[in-house]
């Protein structure tokens, strides 16, 4: 079946899908959803390449979270390099900066973030970003790469109300793609929510962040890849489009970033 949308970014590794994952992964593309299966760890990025291996509907990524990058040695980090020129990995990370969590001091996240940014640009594959109350840092950090040919995806879009519009103006200065997930559905996101119509259709893709942010109204209490059929539902609604435009949209997006086949 050819696939209709494509999940950008979802966690199929996680050990919530330990006793059923290649069962998910079959029914996800019978539904007509291809995935980026988002690596966090070594360990994921491992999982990552050899479901993408499995599946030609799934494409990989490899890198470490900006929160296990304490525990994250250059063993590790070899490991992640020699993945990354594996043709089954379409992009790197996820990596970025998070500093709700305080697994990983900030000082020793930017290091990995750099090194990150560095090897993306080196294999020629997007970076996925993660900005968890850190978006001026982030942004900050990324965007002397841009002028250098760096690719990217500011996965699960979001920022506090006072950063999101110059969080837009960045991305559209930058080409900076962004990943919609369920948040698009959660009604107490309003200031997310509004803007969501000023984002360039060039620069739109959708993600479901799986097995997390379950979209609203809540069916499961695990989110899976089919979820990105709400989200593209609700990201319809709010830019007065059709599910079928937001879908062909994004897809063609996905396409053309991760240079998917």
């Amino acid at each position: 079946m050819t696939a209709n949308y494509v999940d950008t970014h979802c966690h199929l590794a996680s050990n919530r899908f330990d006793a059923d994952r290649d069962q998910v992964a079959r029914e996800c593309i019978a539904s007509g959803v291809r995935m980026i299966e988002a690596a966090g760890t070594v360990e994921n990025s491992r999982i990552a390449v050899r479901l993408a291996r499995r599946y030609p509907e799934i494409r990989a990524s490899a890198g470490v979270h900006p929160t296990d990058t304490a525990a994250l040695g250059e063993a590790d980090w070899e490991e992640i390099v020699g993945l990354a020129d594996d043709e089954s990995v379409a992009a790197i990370g996820e990596t970025g900066l998070d500093y709700h969590w305080k697994d990983s001091p900030p000082e020793v996240q930017k290091t990995w973030f750099l090194r990150h940014i560095e090897l993306a640009k080196a294999v020629d594959k997007p970076v996925v970003v993660h900005a968890r109350d850190s978006v001026p840092d982030v942004l900050s950090m990324l965007e002397p790469h841009f002028k250098e040919g760096l690719k990217a995806v500011w996965h699960c879009f979001a920022a506090p109300k006072r950063d999101l519009d110059d969080a837009l103006e960045f991305a559209v200065r930058n080409a900076l793609f962004l990943g919609i997930g369920g948040l698009a559905t959660f009604e107490d996101q309003k200031a997310l929510r509004s803007r969501l119509a000023r984002i360039p259709d060039r620069l739109l893709l959708l993600e479901t962040d799986s097995p997390y942010l379950i979209p609203r109204p809540r069916e499961s209490d695990r989110n899976d890849p089919r979820g990105v059929i709400r989200v593209a539902e609700a990201l319809a609604e709010l830019r007065g489009a059709t599910r079928e435009e937001i879908a062909r949209i994004t897809t063609e997006n996905a396409i053309r970033l991760f240079r998917l086949g």
